[in-house]
């Protein structure tokens, strides 16, 4: 009895011929912050993520992972499916995004956020980009089909074209939303210059935003982004401006900055940053925020 079970059990471990590699990552991060006569703690980052590789014999790749994201998401679990081969990438799922958010985020270089990252408002639930091989170098494109939940049933075309010379790359990005009257457009440039590293991003006309209280924005609202960094090894200094504009409601413009410095201990990142709101002109209390991260 005892040789059939360790048989069973060792039979149980032994891999298939077309096992997929299973990872487990993730990170955590812990913020003290203070701000006029309040200081308190939070928790940052907090997740992980299990991802699976696989190689086929017709030459193509599969990759898919389920990330557990903050306890305080309201949809704590995000998932993708990515199928690559000579033709060039496929993703599904409802971490996918969107192809005019595929090269964005250039300018979020700030730790702790300084502002928000900027959004086109579309609220997927689950998309399908694809990036065909090119062929072309520093040539990157990419196409999306993505879809809302039943309750607010929109479905979205998405566009975005990126492309990379000489150590700048540039980036433009459209998105139709089906029966909305707020179809958005992106761009944005980004260069690096030996330890500098420069960003500029602009997204026009977007339905909603992160800046300010979600609404319905007007048209001709426009959400600007900028950052820079300059890296001195161990770690580096950063700044980084978010701005809102609203075309017929200045109540909601909406700048946000943060700048400050941070140094890596191995896996282990630790920072300050310095960050300040200002509402229709009216400036908020400095938040001074200082946190430890650390990601495996």
């Amino acid at each position: 009895m005892k040789k059939i079970i360790a048989a069973a059990v060792a039979t149980a471990f032994v891999a298939p011929a077309f096992a997929a590699d299973v990872t487990l990552s993730g990170d955590v991060e812990y913020t003290f912050t203070s701000q006029g006569s309040v200081t308190s703690g939070a928790t940052g980052d907090a997740d992980y993520k299990i991802t699976a590789t696989e190689e086929l014999s017709n030459g193509l790749s599969i990759m898919a992972y389920v990330d557990l994201d903050d306890k305080t998401d309201a949809n704590p679990r995000s998932s993708k499916m990515e199928i690559s081969g000579a033709f060039g990438l496929v993703e599904i799922g409802n971490d996918a995004g969107e192809a005019i958010g595929e090269f964005d985020e250039i300018a979020d270089v700030a730790e702790a956020g300084a502002g928000a990252t900027l959004t086109d408002g579309h609220a997927q639930d689950n998309s399908i980009v694809f990036k065909p091989a090119t062929g072309i170098e520093g040539l990157n494109v990419a196409i999306s089909y993505a879809a809302g939940s039943a309750t607010d049933n929109t479905t979205a075309m998405s566009y975005a074209v990126q492309y990379t010379v000489g150590g700048i790359t540039a980036f433009y990005g459209a998105m139709d939303e089906e029966d909305a009257a707020f179809n958005a457009t992106a761009m944005g440039i980004s260069g690096t210059f030996g330890p500098v590293y420069v960003a500029y991003e602009r997204i026009d006309n977007p339905e909603k935003n992160q800046l300010a209280t979600p609404s319905a924005a007007a048209v001709d609202d426009e959400l600007v982004s900028v950052g820079m960094t300059y890296n001195y090894g161990q770690g580096k200094v950063f700044f980084e401006q978010n701005k809102h504009e609203d075309a017929d409601a200045i109540t909601q413009d909406t700048t946000k900055s943060s700048y400050g410095a941070s140094y890596a201990m191995g896996p282990v990142n630790t920072y300050v940053a310095i960050t300040n709101a200002k509402t229709a002109g009216v400036e908020g209390d400095d938040a001074t925020v200082v946190g430890v991260e650390y990601a495996f």
